[in-house]
């Protein structure tokens, strides 16, 4: 996530700030209705508009109810705002029930138009793509029909998401883009009753809210008051102990900092909130070392996750497949097919490299080849766990005769240099729960796909595949592919938290980083 650069004295006046806020977040708090959350959530909003705002915080999806909901456990899709949806059996025609009783903060009731009038107002939008299939539609009583120009699994994925949320037509038709920047009330369980830029938001319960979502138990208007949520820039201390001592109810992503000085306090519970994120090294087929397939290989089998675990503690999640479990599609097949070709194999690492001509010729401990030292630079992140991941390799390649070099960029800049092809290796990441983008990003090297126009129609076809079960199938197929071209190697996630105290027990956080508030009480 981004963080603005302040100078030092903006910096002294906003701790001052922050430290305060924390310290009153709960003056407003106390409603006959219920308790009122004081909630710190990691940068500042957008705005309220789900189709044009390029990123949504943790908080932001509680005003913002998804049409569909995916199961966090199989990636299949369930009931949402929409009670029900089915397609016809050339997966050309998407019907989507909206039933009666659903109402904006206003009082308006929720119509099958008002999806409509939504879907075409984000046709400019962010995230078009993802429903640019959609040709036409129409209600059929409190059904929406629409009509798509072919089936594809990223829209059932989009449909999951808050950025293909319901504004009402009204708003839509009464209100310009400007306007609706922070104007829009999406339906959700919560609406926006005040925004300070830089400050906070508060957050009040819709009060004609009902949902659909099997996930949770209270399907009605939520218990809690509200939620005044801080956006402050704040010192990783200054939060772990503003939740310690009462000041915050929820913290959404603490730092690894913060996570260090809240584990084991008292009262507060740490949840896995990790969104469907895999960090993989890609390898330059153009360099003079590792154009040889076996010494991309050897690279394979001498990545040991066990060390880098040890070396990174356990925020580190050791990875073998580029689609991993909590994304759509997760293919356990492929999963242990890499780890029985692919996985840590230092005696078959090194009998490949000789198989390619590199020993040690001159007895420094590193191999070679026609004079040649076998020696690589990886470029990593400037800090974290990336860094750590790269200097236990740098031992780890030392032991196997290969000469690591570490270079640290930020994320831009390495993704510069890899669209460049300058690089040898290189740590990249994506954070996307759906195959179809993945597979279409995972090649970074330009040449990195033996034929990029036939793979290109593979995952094409792939995403016109309707049976779920199937589409894993060869989703995990293509995965083999990728592996054996030897141009990926997943290695890891790294583990992203939320932490609460007593007054937020009842949410509901799921290990994809899907969170529910509606059980709070």
């Amino acid at each position: 996530m981004s963080k603005k650069v302040f100078t030092l004295l903006l910096m002294a006046a906003v701790a001052f700030f922050a430290a305060a806020s924390a310290g009153n977040a709960a003056d407003p708090a106390q409603s006959p209705e219920g308790k009122f959350l004081s909630i710190k959530d990691i940068e500042n909003w957008q705005g309220t508009d789900m189709f044009h705002c390029e990123g949504w915080n943790d908080f932001q999806i509680v005003i913002a109810d998804t049409v569909l909901t995916r199961d966090p456990e199989t990636g299949k899709l369930l009931p949402g705002i929409a009670s029900g949806y089915s397609y016809s059996e050339d997966g050309l025609t998407l019907r989507l029930t909206f039933p009666e009783g659903m109402k904006f903060p206003n009082g308006d009731q929720l119509e099958p138009e008002d999806f409509i009038a939504s879907i075409e107002y984000g046709r400019d939008g962010v995230y078009a793509e993802g429903y640019e299939n959609i040709k036409s539609m129409e209600t059929d009583g409190r059904d929406v029909v629409c009509h798509l120009s072919e089936y594809r699994s990223d829209l059932d994925y989009f449909l999951g998401g808050c950025f293909i949320g319901i504004i009402s037509k009204k708003q839509i038709d009464s209100m310009s883009r400007d306007e609706l920047l922070w104007g829009a009330v999406p339906y959700g369980p919560f609406y926006v009753d005040e925004h300070v830029q830089g400050s906070h938001v508060v957050l009040r319960p819709n009060p004609g809210y009902k949902t659909n979502n099997p996930l949770v138990e209270n399907k009605a208007v939520p218990h809690i008051a509200g939620m005044r949520v801080n956006l402050t820039e704040m010192e990783d201390f200054t939060i772990a102990t503003a939740l310690k001592e009462g000041d915050f109810d929820f913290v959404a992503q603490p730092t690894v900092e913060a996570v260090n000085e809240i584990r084991g306090a008292p009262g507060i519970t740490l949840d896995d909130a990790t969104f469907p994120t895999i960090e993989f090294v890609v390898l330059n087929n153009d360099n003079k070392h590792l154009s040889d397939p076996k010494v991309r290989e050897a690279i394979f089998l001498l990545a040991d996750r066990d060390s880098f675990a040890d070396m990174a503690g356990s925020d580190f999640i050791p990875q073998h497949s580029l689609v991993v479990n909590t994304m759509m599609n997760y293919s356990k097949e492929a999963e242990d097919y890499f780890k029985a070709n692919y996985g840590y194999n230092p005696e078959k690492a090194k009998t490949l490299l000789a198989e390619a001509g590199y020993s040690d010729s001159n007895g420094d401990g590193y191999l070679d080849k026609n004079g040649e030292a076998l020696e690589l630079t990886f470029i990593v992140r400037t800090t974290g766990m990336s860094v750590i991941l790269g200097q236990d390799w740098q031992i780890q390649l030392k032991e196997a005769g290969i000469k690591l070099n570490l270079e640290t960029l930020d994320w831009e800049y390495r993704n510069e240099r890899i669209r460049a092809d300058d690089y040898d290796m290189a740590l990249a990441s994506l954070g996307w729960g759906e195959p179809v983008l993945l597979l279409n990003n995972f090649r970074r090297d330009p040449n990195a796909v033996p034929n990029a126009e036939e793979y290109s129609a593979k995952v094409k076809a792939l995403a016109g595949v309707m049976d779920y079960d199937k589409r894993t199938q060869l989703v995990g197929d293509m995965l083999k592919t990728i592996y054996g071209d030897l141009n990926c190697l997943p290695l890891y996630t790294e583990r992203v938290y939320c932490a609460y105290g007593p007054k937020a027990e009842g949410v509901k956080v799921y290990p994809d980083a899907t969170m529910f508030f509606n059980d709070i009480k």
